[in-house]
């Protein structure tokens, strides 16, 4: 197999991670491999003598500053776990997916304005409401569109339904 490019390289490099992220990372992908291995968010905080917000914020950084497949669970176990399988990918992009449209949902209602109804517009969410009610035209005081495109699932961290 021929070398990466300098470029590819650069882009494969693990970065060295800072603290209290390295040991973070560290903890989950040594101990908490797999949403059944989940460690809760105020346990783990209490060990790293952080509060919630800054172990939030840490797990946050590492997720989109350096990639990392940390996934995180509100049903039972709940907590953070580090992405082990296809079908903990699965829930973990299905939460984020839900959380993202729930937000805009939410930035809607708040102010109506044309660029949050256009992201939703572009998410594919408008499209299938508008069809459905036959709303078109100027926002309404209710939004044209449902919370989440998705289907409620068990282990998705709604509702305390488990896992199967």
């Amino acid at each position: 197999m021929p070398n990466p490019s300098p470029q590819i390289s650069l882009l494969l490099e693990e970065r060295p991670l800072p603290e209290p992220e390295a040991t973070i990372w560290s903890i989950l992908s040594e101990q908490h491999r797999g949403r059944a291995a989940a460690i809760p968010m105020p346990e783990l905080a209490y060990y790293l003598n952080l509060s919630t917000r800054a172990l939030q914020n840490c797990i946050e950084w590492l997720i989109k500053e350096h990639g990392k497949p940390i996934g995180s669970s509100c049903g039972k176990p709940s907590g953070y776990y580090v992405i082990a399988d296809a079908k903990d990918l699965e829930l973990t992009f299905r939460n984020r997916v839900n959380r993202g449209i729930a937000n805009l949902a939410a930035a809607y209602r708040l102010k109506k304005t044309p660029e949050v109804l256009q992201a939703l517009g572009q998410l594919g969410v408008l499209d299938k409401a508008e069809s459905e009610t036959g709303r078109t035209g100027e926002p309404e005081t209710q939004p044209p569109f449902p919370v989440s495109p998705f289907p409620r699932f068990p282990g998705s961290g709604r509702g305390g339904e488990e896992m199967p």
